[in-house]
Formats: C-alpha cells, structure tokens, sequence
C-alpha cells in the first residue's frame, strides 16, 4: 500500500494533465443527463484539478538534493516512450568553420515526458483555477453544452501538458494542440464577427507556431552536430529541454579549449544561438500578444465567448512569459550585448503604448484586453534583464496579473448579462444597486494596478532600475497609465448619481428616428386627440430583474481571490519554490559555485554597476 502511494506521488504531474483527459470523457457520457449534469460534472472534474495541483505544491521541495548533492528541481516526472529509432552507428563530418557539419545516421529517442519544477509550479496552479469561473459562466445560451465543457477541459489538458513538459517535442504538441479547443470554441461560440477573428487568430497562431519549430529545430539539429563532432562515439539525439538548454550553454562557458573541433563548436554555436533565440522571442511574443503583435487581441476578446475570455487574459497570454523563461533565459550567454536591451525597449515601449489604448476604450472587454498586453510586456522587460530578481519578479508579477484579470473579466462578463452591454457610456453610479459588485470590482482593480501585488513589482522595479534607469521610468509611466485608468473606469461606473444605461437592442432608437418622431410631432401639436410618442430612453433597474452578485457568482471569485492574497501576504512562499528552477535554469547549479554565481538566495543586495545579485546558497546550509 505504501509502494502504491509513493507511485502515486510521483506521478503527480501526469495525473494533474491525465484528470482533464478523464473529464473530457465523463462530460461527454454525462451529455443524456441534461445540461445541468454536464455542467457539475465539469465543475467537478476542475475542483479535482485544484486539490490535485495543491497536493503538487504540498509535495514539491524545491531545494531538494539528489546523490551527487546537486540540486533535483525537477521532481515527479514521468517519462512514456513516444517512439524510438533502432541503434545505428554514427558517423559525422569532422566540424569545420566553413563546413556544415551534418550527422549521416544517429539515434533518436522522444519520450512524452511531464514534470514539476519552480518554474511551471504557480503557472499549473493558475491554470484550473481559472477554469472555476469559465465554467460557471458557460456557453451562450442555446447553444451546446456538452462540447463547450469538453473544449474547456481538453484546453486545461493541453496547457497543463505544455508547462509541464521536459521534452522539446511534448511541448511543442501541446503548444499547437491547445490552438485547436481556442479555435473552435472561438468559431463556434463567438459573436457575429466570429469568423473573421477566429480566421486572424488563426494565421497569427500559426505563423508564431512555425517560428517556435523552426527555432527549436535548429537548436536540437545544431546540438546534435557540435556533439557528434566533439563526441562521435556518443551521439544520441536528444530532445530533452533540459539536456538542449545546458548542453548549448555549457559548450558555450567552458573555457581553456584547446581541442579544434571543441572551438569551432563554440563559433558555430556563436552564430547560431542569436538566431534560434530571436525565432524564440518573435514566436513568444506574437502568442503573447505583445506589441506590435497584438492587433489580433482586440477582435478575439470582442467575438470570444466570455469563458474562453477568462482563460485566454488570465492564462493564455502567459505562455509567452513562460517560454521566455524556459528557452531564452538559458541560452542568453552567447547573445550579442545590444540584444537584450533592444528586447527591454520594445517591451517597455509596448507597455506604454498599451496603457494608453487602455485610457481610449469605452468598451470594458477591450480595456482589459490591452491591460493584459500592458503586463504581459512590463513582465517581458523584466526577464530580459537577466538577474535572477528580475526574473522571479516577472514570473510571479505575470502569475498574479493572470488571476487579476481572470477575475476581472469574468466581473465585466456578469455587468455585461445584467445590462446587455459592456460599453460603459450611460452608466454610472452602480455602488447603491450593486455593493457586493461595486467591492470585488475595486479589488481586482487595484489589484490589476499592483496594490496588492507590489510583492512582485517590488522585485521587478528594484531589477529595472539596477540595469537601465530608462526602461525603470518608462515602466513607472505605463503602470500610471493603468492606475488612471482603472480609477478612471471606477469612477465612471460605480461613483456618482445612478445613471441606468441605455436599452438593450429591442429598446435602441437611432438619431434620424427621434429627429423623425419630433417632426411629426411638432406638425400634430394642434390635433388634441394625437398623443406624443414615447420613447423610452432608459430602462429601469427592476424591469429586467437586476439583482446584486449572487452568493455562487461570489464563491466563483474566492480561489482567485485567495491566490493574489497569497502572494500578498507570504511572497516568500512562491519566491522560494522558483528561486532553486531560476538558477538550475541560469546555470548556477553547482554547490562548490556560490562564490562565482551571484544568484543564489532571496536576500539579495542589488549592485547597480555590475548589474548582479550578491546571495548566499542555500544549498551549501543544506549540506
């Protein structure tokens, strides 16, 4: 019995992509029950999903040893053979400066493989409980229940798989897979323009999609070569993410070469490594919807179903971050210096720029559409400046905006029910019909602007600045930005005298057609028996049963809600679990290294002009 719970714990990982596979099925044999079944049939598959990541986080060690006393961040793994070439004997071209290297025959092995590291940890953790909300909103109404549900499950299923995932072609699968439940809930349960939109989701997507492969191609092929020339006995081909990313880092650091085809290695993967982490970037950054990439953001979220919505702000922006950190990061030594600072300008440049969309919207869809742009790019600024502070910083910064504007979505999905629009013209004064809306409304709000959250933007600002004083002011003009508008919108919506909006569509009435109405009005004046028409330009609160937040629209909020609480209140707690992955992934893995890594531990001194991070190991205190 307790060999069979140690297997369960170890596998871990693989239940947490496993369970919504499950639900998908069990949703689907639920769809003769009624839509009601289908729906807490679904509802409960994702409360599993969270008690399942929290049993993940619970187990995790983050400063864990193996036998060799090195750090094991990478814990319940799972490794499934996917398919595997026969042995072959391998021979290769000796590697030449001004010759191709090439491989005539080799191994290749590829493993679906899943696994938890401080990395992927808060990114899983976010993912069900986001799903919470997205079900309980549901598909429009009169459409099919049962597929909605299923989608929303494969896609949970899907991201799981990708964040979790240590080998190359297991991440990208799943990476392309998830486009696929985006699509069709998209297409199928959009608004009028659904078509159009889907179809630019789509080629965006997939031109991203492309540049990932192709860049992560080249990374494994060209590893492959330097190997088979250094090593040409021992050349199995490798798609291990681990494997790729240490191995071009450490042909690259070593030092004291004096082996020729060891030193052509290090010129070839000089001028490759640029250009596989430039596809990288482009590829992340269009699926993050970053500027200048981000023109198919605004007609998804417009045309999208308000539950995919939900998902795509909170979480399916992040995927950029989250690839950011698990490819770039570690093969940043070979990058040219003027790179990396380029990457911080365009990112804070995007920043402001979506800030100031943000300031012109008067549709509450669009503005947290260009919200989320804003943070995905101020978190895009911080891992580029390379220091472990920074780097966390991002993460968890990328991590809390996702709940925030979870939840803030699903907030504007429910004003936007109870009033047939999410423009916010004609309204305001909301606070006396609506307290308990009004409350979660003004936190998530000041949440989105980082009040609650300044743990992280702490960390990010205080990296900012220590590398470029620049990018730190731009960076503290676009988070203006954001605070005048969230206030702003606030304000507008839920201070002031109650003003109720404008009619829903049966209740519109155009320009021409009151001009028309008071024309013949005017020539009748003199018929007593003619009555003026009346047109009515305001519905009253009670007409359509306008009631405050229910207690279940209420409880939907609460996991998101206790997450940015979290990080609030015990930071230290995520901050730790990251901090071991960010430096395995920096290449500050050895305990006999503290003293030449200057990132090490969380009590950190910042040193502006060597632009590091002085830190004790914690790894040493364990030993």
């Amino acid at each position: 019995m307790q060999q069979l719970f140690a297997a369960f714990l170890n596998h871990l990982t693989f239940l947490a992509v496993l369970l919504p596979v499950v639900g998908v099925l069990l949703t689907l044999a639920s769809h003769a029950l009624g839509p009601a079944v289908v729906r807490r049939t679904a509802l409960t598959n994702v409360v599993l999903s969270i008690l399942l990541v929290l049993l993940i986080v619970q187990q995790y060690e983050p400063f864990r040893l193996n036998n060799d006393f090195q750090p094991q961040t990478t814990q319940m793994v799972s490794h499934l053979s996917w398919f595997e070439s026969p042995n072959s004997s391998v021979v290769s071209r000796t590697l030449d400066v001004n010759q191709s290297p090439m491989v005539e025959s080799g191994r290749i092995s590829v493993f679906f493989s899943v696994g938890m590291d401080g990395v992927s940890l808060w990114f899983v953790v976010l993912t069900p409980l986001l799903l919470v909300p997205a079900i309980c909103i549901g598909p429009p109404e009169g459409r099919s229940a049962t597929l909605f549900y299923s989608l929303l499950l494969l896609l949970e299923a899907f991201v799981t798989g990708m964040l979790t995932a240590q080998d190359v072609v297991t991440f990208y699968v799943c990476l392309e897979a998830s486009m696929v439940p985006l699509f069709l809930l998209m297409g199928n349960w959009g608004g009028y323009g659904r078509s159009a939109s889907a179809q630019k989701f789509f080629v965006y997507h997939l031109a991203g999609g492309l540049l990932i492969l192709l860049a992560l191609l080249t990374m494994v092929v060209s590893h492959q070569w330097v190997i088979a020339a250094i090593q040409p006995l021992d050349s199995e081909q490798t798609f291990s993410i681990v494997e790729l990313t240490r191995g071009i880092s450490d042909l690259y650091s070593e030092t004291n070469v004096t082996h020729s085809a060891h030193l052509a290695s290090v010129s070839f993967l000089n001028h490759v490594t640029p250009w596989v982490v430039c596809g990288l970037i482009i590829g992340f950054a269009i699926r993050a919807a970053a500027v200048p990439f981000h023109t198919w953001l605004s007609g998804t979220i417009l045309e999208s179903p308000s539950a995919l919505n939900v998902v795509l702000g909170g979480i399916g922006l992040k995927v950029g971050i989250y690839g950011i950190v698990r490819f770039v990061v570690p093969l940043a030594d070979p990058l040219p210096d003027v790179l990396l600072p380029i990457c911080q300008t365009i990112a804070v440049t995007g920043a402001v720029y979506a800030g100031l969309l943000t300031l012109a919207q008067s549709d509450l869809r669009k503005l947290a559409a260009y919200a989320c742009v804003s943070h995905t790019c101020l978190a895009s600024a911080s891992l580029f400046s390379l220091s472990h502070l920074g780097i966390a910083g991002g993460m968890l910064f990328a991590i809390c905006q996702g709940a925030c504007m979870g939840g803030l979505i699903y907030l504007i999905h429910l004003l936007a029910r109870r009033f047939g629009t999410s423009e916010m013209l004609g309204i305001s004064g909301l606070n006396q019909h609506y307290p308990r809306l009004s409350a979660f409304f003004l936190i998530l709000l000041l949440a989105s602007i980082g009040l609650p959250t300044f743990p992280p933007v702490i960390m990010m600002m205080t990296t900012l600045f220590a590398s470029r004083v620049m990018i730190a002011g731009w960076s503290i003009v676009s988070f203006l930005l954001l605070a005048w508008t969230f206030l702003w919108t606030y304000q507008r919506l839920f201070a002031g005298t109650a003003r109720e909006p404008r009619p829903p569509l049966g209740f519109a009435v155009s320009s021409k057609l009151e001009d028309l109405l008071d024309a013949v009005s005017n020539e009748m004046t003199s018929h007593a028996d003619v009555v003026q028409p009346s047109i009515p330009e305001t519905i009253s609160f009670s007409q359509f049963r306008r009631t405050d937040l229910t207690w279940k629209e209420c409880v939907t909020l609460v996991p998101l809600l206790c997450f940015v609480a979290c990080v609030l209140f015990v930071p230290q707690f995520f901050v730790d679990r990251m901090t071991p992955s960010i430096d395995v992934l920096m290449g500050y893995d050895s305990t006999e290294d503290a003293t030449k890594s200057p990132l090490r531990n969380q009590a950190s001194i910042v040193v502006p002009d060597q632009d590091c991070i002085v830190r004790t190991s914690k790894f040493e205190k364990q030993e």
